[in-house]
């Protein structure tokens, strides 16, 4: 009798997770296609970089401009390339959040923050460091389990890579090295 109540409960388990947990086939397969497309243009663009002269293995920890490598418009550029493939990927993820919020559960969204969080961890590559790990530090104190949520965390990263695009200033403008030469 105890083995038939295990194997009861074993299914009722296992039903339920079927049910309630993670993105619909559809969905999930959509998601991971279009995240592996993504990561492998980021790839791409980094081999047509480094082609350029761009020497990836010079960037540091903090260091990943053209003052440690060759190339400097050639990164520049290949780093404004990565963010609009990211921001297109994130309009994606943005669209499927709203479409799932009526009915859609926590693990869904927390799904959809996995993938988004793999995606601008393949800009690390490209030397664009620090958006993950922000994000990553940020969600562990207010959980992405909302469309709402998903939403402003896809705004924040958006933010932060306008301002990486900003500071690339590919229409030969006059970098500012500092911020903190504006004194007032």
């Amino acid at each position: 009798m105890k083995k038939f109540n295990l194997i009861i409960v074993a299914l009722f388990v296992a039903l339920l997770a079927a049910c309630n947990f993670g993105l619909t086939g559809e969905v999930k397969a959509m998601l991971e296609s279009s995240s592996d497309n993504v990561k492998n243009k980021i790839l791409q663009i980094k081999e047509e970089a480094a082609k350029k002269g761009v020497n990836f293995k010079a960037f540091t920890g903090t260091a990943t401009g053209s003052k440690v490598t060759n190339g400097g418009s050639a990164l520049r550029e290949a780093k404004v390339q990565a963010i609009n493939e990211v921001e297109k990927f994130l309009k994606i993820i943005e669209k499927e959040a709203l479409i799932l919020k009526k009915n859609g559960n926590s693990s869904q969204f927390l799904a959809m923050f996995d993938f988004m969080l793999e995606v601008t961890g393949s800009l690390d590559e490209i030397g664009i460091k620090g958006i993950k790990s922000s994000i990553s530090e940020e969600a562990k104190s207010n959980p992405v389990n909302t469309a709402e949520r998903l939403v402003e965390v896809k705004a924040k990263i958006e933010n932060k890579l306008e301002g990486v695009k900003k500071r690339q200033k590919l229409d030969d403008e006059e970098k500012k090295i500092s911020k903190s030469k504006k004194k007032k």
